[in-house]
């Protein structure tokens, strides 16, 4: 179920099954990367080794304006790169109503792709949370009004989350994503209900983390969706190096084994999902 070691047996049957699905044509999608970040600066390198493990389409995520603004330079300089534009809220005491009216100038673009990441972050508190839940709110109502799907990070605040998404969004089959979901079993029958997908990061293919691979039992394979949050949460077995796009296939192939699919029918079924979620991406 989980990679444990390079060179494993696991190791080797996935490696099978990648193969296939790299000569079928057949492709992942990394949902959450920050692949506009410094440490990326040799970005031809990984974007080079996404490809050679069939992660032919990554969407850089935005976390406060300035950012977005380099998610969108990468995306115009790749094909299969996309963005988003966010306010994380580690950074909620940085904004202000204004940048709303610079992040309107991006909503139209072919290659924005959702509002995100925004949300809440209890654990680290590093806004006050008052200005947090203001700041969400704000870009909340900016998604709705621009009809564009929202990717939400919960850090223990998985209550005031879903309070405050129930007072601004109504349940919609194209509401988002909960990025890095975190395990929290009420909250997950809560964004289900509400028509979120669900999308797994590295803790996934933890091997402590047998409850939150058991959440896979609820989430049906059309809500599930595969992320890095690159260059953060390396799966396992590549963890003690940094994480990068390439690497979202071991989350997939984890996935694939507790569902008790093939690597390449949950691709299918991912694509198919993400299509759905975002419409015909501009290619």
């Amino acid at each position: 179920m989980i990679i444990e070691k390079l060179g494993s047996d696991n190791y080797k049957l996935f490696q099978d099954e990648l193969k296939f699905i790299r000569e079928s044509g057949l492709f992942f999608t990394d949902t959450h990367a920050h692949l506009h970040f410094e440490e990326f600066k040799d970005i031809d390198r990984f974007v080079e080794s996404a490809l050679e493990n069939a992660v032919k389409r990554i969407v850089t995520i935005g976390i406060d304006l300035d950012d977005s603004i380099k998610a969108k330079e990468i995306s115009e300089k790749y094909k299969n790169i996309y963005y988003t534009l966010g306010f994380h809220p580690h950074d909620a005491k940085k904004f202000s109503k204004d940048l709303l009216v610079e992040f309107q100038k991006y909503v139209t673009d072919r290659k924005m792709l959702a509002v995100g990441e925004i949300g809440l972050d209890f654990y680290r508190n590093l806004s006050d949370i008052e200005v947090q839940i203001k700041v969400f709110e704000y870009m909340l109502e900016f998604a709705r009004i621009n009809r564009k799907p929202v990717i939400i990070h919960n850090r223990d605040a998985s209550d005031k989350v879903s309070e405050v998404i129930d007072s601004i969004l109504d349940v919609d089959e194209r509401i988002g994503i909960i990025h890095c979901f975190n395990g929290d079993k009420k909250f997950l029958k809560w964004a289900l209900d509400k028509g979120f997908f669900i999308s797994y990061a590295g803790p996934i293919t933890f091997k402590k983390e047998d409850e939150l691979r058991d959440t896979l039992k609820y989430v049906p394979i059309d809500r599930v969706f595969v992320e890095t949050d690159c260059p953060y949460l390396t799966p396992s077995p590549m963890r003690g190096k940094m994480n990068e796009p390439a690497y979202v296939v071991f989350n997939a192939y984890t996935i694939s084994r507790v569902k008790d699919i093939s690597l390449f029918k949950l691709a299918e079924v991912i694509e198919k999902s993400f299509l759905n979620l975002f419409g015909k991406v501009y290619e």
